[in-house]
């Protein structure tokens, strides 16, 4: 695959044209148009470089860890370091308002388009069961978005502890962990999820991780045994919640 410095995503309907990151020449009369085709270029790897602003065309928010939490979903680089990141939130009674902006990052991002989950921590006096107004913005748009509650009867999970939640993504676990070293899929065998053995140094805080989790026929009140999370030797169970 190839890479390229990160890229704004302007519209989903575009993609091909914006994944390029290059521009064509106009045709002569009578001549084919050219294709575009891609330009990939080299970081720089002494300097730090930001992002342009992140694209809120088609994003989403979504309820996560029991409402504690929201999901961010934004387009972009699949690659985890190229994701937008969270500059300011604000929060008045039921109006949260979360400002976006693009990573700085020393490194390279994958070329494609993919969902992007961003997690964003919400402070206590929020009532995820009550309808709530969700104001994404960036250096250059701003868009609102109506957050449905969640259910009267729905789970809540204590700080700390895994939560698993159904959502249009399919299901969302959160975790608590190094920030540097978030749970990464190994294998899915119906509702037991297996992680793979992190071998890397991680930073020793104690955060939130967002892990989407493709699984078939998954719903609320389905089972999970996730083995080898964070090296744990054994499995630890969750239960999907809405």
């Amino acid at each position: 695959m190839s890479i390229m410095r990160p890229l704004l995503i302007g519209s989903v309907l575009a993609v091909a044209a914006l994944l390029t990151g290059c521009a064509t020449n106009a045709a002569a009369p009578g001549d084919a148009p050219e294709s575009p085709t891609p330009t990939p270029t080299e970081p720089s790897l002494s300097d730090e470089w930001t992002a342009p602003p992140p694209s809120l065309e088609n994003a989403s928010v979504v309820w996560l860890d029991g409402g504690k939490s929201l999901g961010v979903v934004t387009w972009g680089s699949g690659s985890r370091s190229c994701y937008p990141v969270v500059q300011d939130l604000t929060v008045a009674n039921q109006d949260i308002t979360v400002t976006l902006t693009g990573p700085t990052v020393n490194g390279v991002c994958t070329e494609d388009l993919r969902e992007q989950l961003i997690l964003v921590g919400l402070p206590e006096g929020v009532d995820s069961k009550a309808a709530a107004t969700v104001t994404l913005t960036t250096a250059e748009e701003t868009q609102d978005i109506a957050l449905a509650p969640r259910p009267a009867d729905a789970a809540t999970t204590p700080v700390g502890e895994p939560s698993a939640t159904l959502t249009p993504l399919g299901v969302v676990l959160i975790t608590y962990g190094s920030s540097s070293c978030p749970p990464v899929v190994d294998t899915i065998d119906g509702t037991t999820i297996t992680f793979k053995t992190i071998e890397q140094a991680c930073t020793m805080d104690y955060s939130p991780r967002a892990t989407p989790l493709k699984i078939d026929g998954a719903a609320v009140g389905s089972q999970l045994s996730l083995v080898n999370l964070d090296g744990s030797a054994d499995p630890v169970s969750v239960t999907v919640q809405d």
